[in-house]
């Protein structure tokens, strides 16, 4: 990622990996991703499948038991699509911040 993606950034962002459903464009229902990073505005989504950038997605994130804890919506900001597997994905920025209780939950799971 470029350095102009971390200076718009408003929140530190903590490593993760929590759980995520999201819903997009690029497959017919919703699929599960691992998070790398997340904050309470964004997170690094990591996944091959990856929607274009401006796309509006719905996200949910899961509990312990896979259990819905939190229904979303966010903008993709950007995508990473070559370099090692683990380092694909996109960046969202979320239209509503995330309670600080869920972004502890989320962080290093």
């Amino acid at each position: 990622m470029s350095d102009t993606h971390r200076e718009k950034r408003r929140y530190e962002r903590e490593s993760s990996n929590g759980l995520f459903r999201v819903y997009t464009s690029v497959t017919r229902g919703a699929y599960s991703v691992h998070l790398k990073d997340i904050s309470k505005g964004g997170a690094f989504v990591r996944t091959k499948h990856q929607p274009e950038v401006n796309e509006t997605i719905t996200y949910v994130v899961l509990d312990d038991y896979s259990k819905d804890r939190f229904v979303g919506n966010a903008r993709v900001a950007w995508r990473r699509e070559r370099g090692p597997e683990a380092d694909r994905g996109f960046g969202i920025e979320l239209e509503k911040e995330l309670a600080e209780e869920i972004v502890r939950e989320l962080h290093e799971e």
